[in-house]
């Protein structure tokens, strides 16, 4: 979780200017560009920052109606990062609680998924198979495989394949 104070101008206009408290990850819910929070993962409890987004790392080329950003504009905020909890590291955590929390999450990507938010279903994907999920290594496995899929990135699905349950040979726990 993290408490940010933002202000985001462009073209040396006002459009947002907000306190949040979000978990990572769920930035885009919150219409912040995926590589503003990238940043605000970088920042120190009480720093202040000023990050300058280009349009490809903003809201590209559709820009953000809701703000009134047009296509291919960039980006200025200026961000205060109040405070931030640190969610327990896997190796901290008993078995109950890894199952627990990696079921939280592959539901939470399998909403994204649902709602063509390709980018975040991936990331949630991405969070099981950087702990190493014992118990549900299937299923993520598909659905890290189903996002880069759908945001066309053949050649790391195709290299999945390769690399995770479905090796020739290997058991999936599927029968």
């Amino acid at each position: 979780m993290v408490e940010v104070a933002l202000e985001g101008c462009c073209k040396d206009q006002l459009f947002d200017q907000r306190a949040l408290r979000f978990e990572v990850s769920e930035g885009e819910n919150l219409d912040l560009p995926y590589d503003l929070e990238r940043a605000i993962q970088h920042l120190e409890k009480g720093e202040h920052s000023i990050v300058y987004l280009k349009p490809s790392y903003a809201f590209g080329s559709v820009g953000k109606e809701k703000f009134q950003i047009p296509p291919n504009a960039e980006l200025k905020y200026e961000l205060h990062l109040k405070s931030f909890e640190k969610a327990k590291e896997s190796w901290e955590m008993i078995s109950e609680e890894k199952l627990e929390q990696n079921t939280i999450v592959k539901e939470q990507g399998s909403v994204y998924f649902k709602e063509g938010k390709y980018k975040q279903a991936l990331l949630q994907c991405k969070k099981i198979e950087a702990q190493k999920a014992q118990a549900l290594p299937l299923a993520s496995h598909l659905d890290l495989s189903m996002c880069q899929l759908k945001l066309q990135a053949f050649s790391a699905a195709i290299e999945r394949l390769y690399k995770g349950p479905f090796r020739r040979g290997e058991p999936t726990g599927v029968e």
